[in-house]
């Protein structure tokens, strides 16, 4: 039974092979056969590996060949401008042919963060949303500050400075502080104003710079300034302090005249409350002409001392009569009365006197000048008034008539707005900033309307030059109206294993500025060639050309060869690497399939024999690969399959045969100029076998690689 060692077959991409064993079964030899070798095919499996877009490898799987490989999403840890949405993997998942490599690729998301703005009590004045990179805003009103006793508040800005966005914040008002100031008014004990100091700072000590306050002595006590009420302290708002006096009882004089006016009597030193007493006698008037007189007492009728007091004797009379005239303070006459009797009380029975106010003054009649008193002779009563100073109505309004304040100003003040400042709505094109009042602010002498104005600023907006990656190329404030300009460096996109891109413009068409407004570059594409080469074995360049990304490269010249050997012939069989869409320069290599190079050694005694003859075949070493039998009804044997080399062919003459060789053993080279070649032995002369040899089957030592036992 032929025996040989196991075929060997090449892997494909798709499956590696296993030696199975012969077709047809190998059985004893009966004549010529050929075996022809089986294999078990197993399906090849590939590492395929997963990676993120910054090279680090996800994970790595084993797939068999043809079938699509599969993963779970990956992921990218978000930065503070963007986050990361899975898009797929690079190159394109298809199925299982060798050994690949997918990049994880991403949708990049740019985040907004919420930008607070809060008043200094923590009071949240605007919350928003803003991308990561903008200038945060704050487009709600100015934030105020309740002012207390010490201070008044104005608003000056944000802590911390406002920047663009990276991150959730927040900004606080900051507020500059005006120390505030009071009028401290300094009263008499009647309540009248004696000093009043205005813009008397907060904490500060107030003094008195007048005259000494005094009070009006009374008929019981006089009065000496002693200090103030409520005890001065410093300023924490507005103050009034009164005078106070410490009293002293009075004395007083007495004095009893007679009616011509003749001191009957001095009485000093007299004590308030006393009832005074006339000591002297009884007074006595002459007559005249229009009276007679009786002493009838006193007048005014004693009493109790309450000031100084003369007291005058009265008589009894017959009356004069008298003429009574009632003049209006101009002196115009409002009515007369004749014939009133001395000592009646005269009384006025016209309309109520009038007097014309002014821009200034309303005058309210209050009574006659000199005071009404009984008739003693002919008199003339002269209307009085009091002033009152008119208050009047000052409206403040916005631009658009709106009335922002309106209140009652006394003529002469300086009238004061005491609303929030007005404000005026910007326009795309301007900002407005209040700038005061239309007319000036005059001292009040009537009604008024004052109109607020506004200065006008052109606005200014935030252009910004993006790059399509969304990078800011350039930032600044551009004046409403004017046309921005890009005048940064030529903006760059990367160019991909598939395209060059060249700067083409910006979108949206830069116009004329009108609000903040973002430009993105845009590009043009150019697909990207490549230089592929075909190389022969030997390094040799058989082709170049550049190919478009994408396309699949073909090679057009004359098949690839490689000459034969001293031992194997060679046949083209393809590329290597395998040829594939173009994704970047390549080389591909010519791959060539070597078969060995075999010859046929023919064994020979040049005739027929009277019995078999046995050989040993061995190699350039003296290894016996084989033994032959040459059949003694035969003239050769041939050995067909023996690879290129030199063996040596030996008589086994230890068998003691009937015939010995001439030359034995002899050498055979087959090479690949000569590919069969014969040995012959003859017979010699003269030798006697004393045995016979019965084999009839070759009996190998060693097997030959690439040599059938059929051969």
């Amino acid at each position: 039974v032929p025996t040989h060692a196991d075929a060997a077959k090449e892997a494909t991409a798709e499956y590696t092979y296993t030696f199975a064993g012969w077709t047809p079964e190998v059985v004893a030899v009966t004549g010529d056969a050929t075996y022809t070798a089986t294999y078990t095919a197993t399906k090849r499996s590939y590492t395929i590996t997963w990676k993120n877009d910054d090279g680090s490898v996800i994970d790595t799987t084993t797939v068999e060949y043809g079938t699509v490989p599969t993963h779970a999403d990956a992921t990218k840890e978000a930065t503070a401008e963007y986050t990361y949405t899975f898009a797929g993997w690079t190159p394109e998942v298809v199925a299982v042919t060798g050994d690949a490599t997918y990049t994880a690729t991403y949708t990049a998301t740019k985040n907004s963060y919420t930008i607070t703005w809060k008043n200094d009590d923590g009071t949240v004045l605007q919350s928003s949303q803003v991308a990561y990179g903008e200038m945060p805003k704050y487009t709600g009103e100015t934030p105020v500050k309740t002012a207390n006793a010490q201070y008044t508040y104005t608003f000056s800005g944000w802590t911390p400075e406002i920047t663009s966005v990276t991150g959730d914040a927040t900004y606080t008002a900051v507020f500059t502080e005006t120390l505030n100031t009071y009028t401290v008014t300094w009263k008499n004990a009647d309540g009248t104003v004696l000093e009043t100091d205005k813009n008397v700072p907060y904490g500060t000590a107030p003094t008195y710079d007048g005259e000494t306050p005094t009070k009006a002595a009374t008929a019981q006590y006089t009065y000496t300034f002693s200090g103030w009420t409520p005890e001065i302290t410093s300023v924490t708002g507005d103050a009034t302090y009164t005078a106070v006096f410490t009293e002293t009882l009075n004395t007083y004089t007495v004095t009893w005249k007679n009616a011509d006016g003749t001191v009957l009597e001095t009485d000093k030193d007299v004590p308030f409350g006393t009832l005074p007493t006339y000591d002297g006698e009884t007074p006595r008037k002459p007559g005249d002409a229009q009276y007679s007189y009786a002493f009838a007492g006193w007048t005014p009728s004693v009493a109790e001392v309450t000031g100084d007091a003369v007291y005058t004797a009265t008589y009894t009379e017959s009356t004069n009569k008298y003429t009574v005239t009632w003049n209006n303070y101009d002196g115009s006459l409002l009515e007369k009365d004749e014939n009133v009797e001395y000592g009646v009380m005269p009384s006025y029975d016209g309309k109520t006197p009038i007097k014309e106010g002014s821009a200034q003054y309303t005058y309210t009649f209050v009574g006659w000048t000199p005071e009404l008193a009984a008739v003693t002779g002919n008199i003339t009563y002269t209307a009085t008034f009091t002033e009152t100073v008119n208050e009047y109505t000052i409206r403040f309004v916005d631009e658009d008539g709106t009335e922002l304040q309106s209140s009652k100003v006394a003529y002469g003040e300086m009238p004061a707005y005491t609303g929030e400042t007005p404000t005026k709505t910007a326009t795309a094109q301007y900002t407005y900033t209040f700038s005061g009042w239309s007319p000036e602010l005059i001292s009040v002498t009537g009604d008024a309307t004052y109109m607020a104005t506004y200065t006008s600023t052109v606005n200014e907006y935030m252009i910004t030059f993006v790059n399509e990656d969304g990078a800011v190329l350039q930032g600044k404030k551009v004046a409403y109206g004017e046309t921005p300009a890009y005048t940064g460096e030529t903006p760059v996109k990367e160019s991909s294993a598939q395209y060059t891109y060249t700067f083409a413009g910006w979108t949206p068409e830069i116009v004329p500025v009108t609000g903040e407004a973002i430009y993105m570059a845009t590009y043009s594409e150019t697909v990207n060639e490549y230089t592929i080469r075909f190389m022969a074995e030997d390094g040799t360049e058989l082709q170049t050309t550049k190919v478009a990304y994408g396309e699949t490269p073909v090679y057009a010249g004359e098949m690839p060869t490689r000459p034969d050997d001293e031992q194997f012939t060679y046949t083209f069989t393809g590329w290597t690497p395998d040829i594939a869409p173009v994704t970047g320069d390549a080389t591909y290599t010519a791959v060539f399939a070597a078969k060995q190079i075999t010859g046929t050694l023919i064994i020979t005694r040049g005739s027929a024999a009277e019995q078999d003859f046995l050989y040993s075949i061995m190699d350039g070493d003296g290894n016996v690969l084989m033994r032959v039998v040459l059949k003694k009804d035969k003239e050769c044997v041939k050995v067909k399959g023996l690879p290129v080399g030199t063996y040596t062919v030996k008589e086994e003459t230890s068998w003691s045969w009937r015939y010995s060789p001439d030359e034995n053993p002899q050498t055979a080279t087959i090479s690949a100029q000569e590919r069969t070649v014969t040995v012959t032995f003859r017979e010699q002369e003269g030798h006697t076998p004393s045995n016979e040899w019965t084999g009839d089957i070759a009996i190998p030592h060693k097997r030959v690689d690439g040599i059938s036992e059929e051969d």
